[in-house]
């Protein structure tokens, strides 16, 4: 069975990784992050997910950066809270393309790491990635990325491979607004 992975990042994808290595388990990783902003922002996350997945022996696939699509989808929406309408819009979009490219690509089926924060609504997530999968015909994998030992497993991820935390969740409205910011 072949998995499509959708990451926002190395350290929200690297506790699933490491199971899934230990596991002996493949997938895929895809990268389709047009949220995240400034461009240099992304470029640093990107490199960061695939220096991991070299790392680990995982297939990294990046997906087109189009930050002026993302623009158009979230447009009027810009003031929204954290985990509001724009975080629903901006996943719904993401989760649709990775689903779109898993299923023309052959995968079996897809799933993805964006609910792995606390900071996220998973279950929202996860809403959106069945609904999504049965529309365009790809199962999606629904799994709780928080538990099972896979919190622990990532926060030893982040110091073992000295991955890059990033101070915000993504694009510039979380910069301004999220509970994500490091003091």
């Amino acid at each position: 069975m072949t998995l499509a992975l959708l990451s926002c990042c190395a350290p929200c994808s690297v506790g699933v990784l490491q199971a899934f290595y230990e596991q002996k388990r493949l997938c895929t990783i895809l990268f389709f992050n047009p949220n995240i902003a400034p461009a240099p922002e992304y470029e640093r996350r990107r490199d960061e997910q695939k220096r991991l997945c070299q790392e680990l022996g995982f297939p990294f696939i990046e997906l087109s950066y189009t930050p002026d699509i993302w623009a158009q989808i979230i447009k009027g929406l810009e003031h929204e809270p954290e985990r509001g309408l724009r975080c629903g819009a901006c996943f719904s979009y993401r989760l649709k393309t990775g689903a779109q490219y898993a299923k023309e690509h052959g995968f079996d089926m897809f799933t993805s790491v964006f609910g792995v924060s606390r900071y996220k609504n998973m279950e929202e997530i996860t809403a959106l990635g069945i609904k999504i999968g049965q529309e365009i015909g790809i199962p999606y994998l629904d799994t709780n990325w928080r538990k099972g030992g896979l919190e622990q497993k990532r926060l030893e991820g982040i110091k073992r491979f000295s991955l890059y935390q990033q101070s915000y969740c993504g694009c510039l409205y979380s910069k301004k607004k999220s509970p994500c910011l490091k003091p």
